[in-house]
């Protein structure tokens, strides 16, 4: 049988034997009102499994190393901005907990300061 011939056989096949098993029904059972030879359908749930079981395994073998282009690929890396500098604010220092993120410049005061890690400190 070519190629192509048994694909389409599994294919069938396939399709019956998920008929029998969405009928409820016991496999004999089903056969005898299917008027299929129940050899028949055993041979071919057999080679469902099989060709099943095959393509899952083979699915999961590792790619050996030698099987793998080598070789370099330039990865861009974005550039990352915050929402404080892309507002042209360029802080000396950045606090950022959670989602909350906080810049500051050199002439803060401590006042100020301690104010704003209350504020953080409550909207957490």
């Amino acid at each position: 049988m070519d190629q192509l011939s048994h694909e389409v056989r599994l294919k069938q096949w396939h399709e019956i034997i998920q008929n029998q098993l969405a009928s409820g029904q016991s496999k004999r059972e089903w056969c005898r009102e299917n008027a299929i030879p129940e050899k028949q359908f055993f041979y071919w749930q057999r080679r469902v499994r099989k060709e099943i079981y095959d393509a899952q395994t083979q699915a999961l073998e590792p790619v050996k190393a030698s099987a793998l282009a080598t070789g370099f690929v330039e990865v861009p890396i974005a550039e990352r901005t915050s929402p404080i500098t892309a507002m042209g604010f360029h802080p000396e220092a950045v606090i950022a907990v959670g989602n909350v993120t906080v810049g500051v410049t050199e002439g803060i005061s401590e006042d100020l300061l301690m104010r704003i890690g209350k504020m953080i400190r409550h909207a957490l």
